[in-house]
């Protein structure tokens, strides 16, 4: 894929061109095999893969251009009776991927959400600041993203989350467990080398909580936060770069240590 910022690419070609990515940092966080795996595997969607997928199609303004790709599945349809059976058969074979029914409002209730506590990701939408896949070759290793927002005259992007709960303590989790500052780490350093011009500082997210009544909040991730997902993306690459160099992808140290249950588990 050229360097640079390509607006508008299709999803599956992003995905399909080389690069270290966040989702890749994500998993070689846990070993360099299961990055391995990962790379090797067939991701076939979730229903979170799929709720998070129609949601930023929602955000962006695109879902209902992305509706000849889906059939969306009515309430109370089941699998397992004669119309079900048939209808499912039909829709597969044309080609389409099902929705719940449940699952498409839902997206589009999430994309309204996003307008409702973020105004200016509508604003940077119709400037074609939305979905903008970026390529660049950076610490000796091809690495790419793919911006969900870039507003235009500011000094963050913005990045929409579903989660299970927006709160502050329970998003803060979300973020450590799921990497998500490692995420921003990534995101700031590729947009960065390919606009010289428009540096970014700041990581903004947009949590939306996935059920009912999908509330939302918007969170700037804190400073010193930030500073480590950093330094846990450069020590991820070190080992990406290793793991190349050496045609080496191990699991865990196979050294025996000693582990203790939580302390939570030790004063029951």
């Amino acid at each position: 894929m050229t360097p640079g910022a390509h607006i508008g690419l299709d999803a599956h070609l992003y995905h399909a061109a080389p690069g270290v990515s966040a989702s890749m940092l994500r998993e070689l966080r846990r070993s360099p095999a299961h990055l391995q795996t990962y790379l090797a595997g067939r991701r076939d969607s979730t229903p979170a893969m799929l709720r998070g997928e129609l949601s930023h199609y929602a955000a962006e303004g695109a879902l209902l251009g992305q509706r000849s790709r889906f059939a969306i599945k009515p309430e109370g349809m089941s699998f397992a009776k004669k119309d079900g059976i048939a209808w499912k058969a039909e829709m597969l074979s044309a080609g389409l991927e099902i929705v719940p029914e449940a699952t498409w409002n839902a997206a589009m209730v999430i994309g309204a959400r996003v307008a409702e506590v973020c105004p200016i990701w509508e604003h940077a939408r119709e400037v074609g600041g939305c979905e903008v896949s970026l390529f660049a070759h950076l610490d000796g290793l091809d690495q790419r993203c793919r911006i969900d927002c870039a507003p235009p005259g500011k000094d963050y992007l913005l990045d929409l989350k579903t989660c299970q709960d927006a709160r502050a303590d329970a998003f803060a989790r979300a973020i450590a467990t799921s990497g998500y500052h490692i995420q921003a780490a990534q995101y700031l350093a590729v947009w960065n080398a390919v606009h010289p011009d428009d540096q970014r500082t700041g990581f903004v997210f947009v949590a939306v909580e996935s059920t009912a009544p999908h509330a939302a909040k918007v969170w700037e991730l804190g400073s010193e936060s930030l500073a480590a997902g950093f330094r846990e993306r450069e020590r991820l690459l070190r080992i990406y770069a290793e793991c190349m160099a050496a045609n080496d992808w191990p699991a865990y140290d196979p050294t025996p240590e000693t582990l203790e249950v939580p302390k939570w588990a030790l004063a029951a």
